[in-house]
């Protein structure tokens, strides 16, 4: 089956449910149908066949489960029953729904204001036209042991320095 074909039965089962369960319930009689005339050609009688087809078959309830959880709609179709569920539970306590609401904001914006933060120091280049030029410059006095920068709260690189 096609990829296109298997998107369109998805959408066809999601869509129209009530249509594919009558069509699940008539396949699955059908096949014990099938089976039990096979069995009785083998000698069983029609009791006897009835019983030996379903428990081959197994449960009727399992099997449909089977055959439902195959495909990628079940997926949608959990999901969509947990994002009702999670706005039923919403609905009953709103105290509990303001307080994952303000949470869930908070966390959003925390996260955001960090990345805008880390993208305007690291991520962004620096606007130089030629930022490989770039250098630092230091005072180095190895007899005395010190070095300074303009940085710090008592430079040791002072604009005289540099005059």
């Amino acid at each position: 089956m096609g990829v296109f074909n298997r998107i369109i039965a998805g959408c066809r089962s999601l869509l129209r449910r009530a249509q594919v369960e009558r069509e699940l319930d008539a396949e699955l009689q059908d096949f014990l149908t099938t089976a039990v005339e096979h069995k009785m050609r083998s000698g069983l009688s029609r009791d006897a066949a009835i019983r030996a087809a379903r428990l081959e078959m197994g449960s009727a309830a399992a099997v449909k489960d089977g055959v439902r959880d195959i495909g990628w709609e079940s997926i949608i179709d959990r999901s969509w029953q947990d994002v009702r569920y999670a706005i039923r539970n919403l609905r009953k306590s709103p105290g509990f729904t303001a307080v994952t609401i303000l949470t869930l904001a908070l966390g959003l914006g925390a996260s955001t204001a960090t990345f805008q933060l880390a993208d305007a120091v690291r991520l962004r280049p620096l606007p130089v036209e030629h930022p490989e030029q770039l250098v630092e410059v230091r005072m180095a006095d190895p007899t005395r042991g010190r070095m300074g920068t303009f940085a710090g709260r008592r430079p040791l690189f002072t604009n005289a320095l540099w005059d």
